[in-house]
């Protein structure tokens, strides 16, 4: 579905993603991990088209969407959930849900939309004429995950998304992603909590120092100890 082919990316003299490969096969879950400063937020960025490559190229597929404009990216359906999550807080829960929706032409099930939103995140129907401020931490990321799913994405990006959030939502979140996954959705995940990110991903890839350190199936991770040595090695 997704092919990132040696892509460069950097910030003025800094150099941040340096020949950068990897795919995310269609129907399933990739997990992004490495240390702070790895490269990974920059890499979800430049998929979405929020920053320029240097190099490289991206397809979604098999179609070319190398330097185009963030809102075409998202019309070959790509949908980012940022680590700020981006809601509009003084909107209800409904009313950030059908912006999901608004730069697209041409939808008329919004209703049915937001239903199925409703049945993936029920307490989002519960707070549904609440401001999104008003909600908790793990609220606002079911919210955010909501309103990029309204989109009905081929691929939802997923950046950071236990950031900030108690050790028991954290375990909600991950019943989530499946739940996602198992509707259809292929999911690329940005993640420091390893753990976590074990317990979702199908394929693990670290990033170190702009590039690929580690490429293998979960099932052939034995134990986290391999990841945090590709993270130093």
């Amino acid at each position: 579905m997704l092919k990132v082919e040696g892509i460069s990316v950097g910030y003025g003299a800094i150099e941040v993603l340096r020949d950068l490969s990897f795919t995310v096969p269609k129907g399933k879950v990739v997990a992004l991990l490495g240390g702070n400063g790895a490269g990974k937020t920059t890499t979800m960025n430049a998929i979405a088209g929020l920053i320029p490559l240097r190099g490289g190229e991206i397809y979604m597929n098999g179609e070319r969407i190398t330097r185009q404009a963030s809102h075409k990216v998202f019309a070959a359906g790509i949908s980012l959930v940022a680590q700020s999550r981006e809601l509009f807080p003084e909107m209800t829960v409904r009313q950030n849900l059908e912006l999901g929706v608004l730069a697209q032409t041409g939808v008329s099930d919004v209703v049915a939309r937001v239903e199925e939103i409703y049945e993936m995140f029920p307490r989002l129907r519960e707070r549904a004429f609440n401001r999104a401020a008003s909600l908790s931490g793990g609220e606002q990321q079911m919210l955010a995950t909501g309103r990029a799913l309204m989109a009905r994405p081929k691929l939802l990006l997923l950046d950071e998304p236990t950031t900030g959030l108690a050790p028991i939502i954290v375990s909600e979140l991950q019943k989530i992603i499946r739940a996602v996954n198992e509707r259809g959705y292929t999911v690329l995940l940005v993640e420091q909590n390893t753990k976590m990110a074990l317990e979702v991903a199908d394929h693990v890839y670290v990033l170190r120092r702009g590039g690929i350190a580690l490429s293998k199936p979960r099932s052939e991770i034995v134990d986290t100890q391999e990841i945090f040595d590709a993270y130093l090695s």
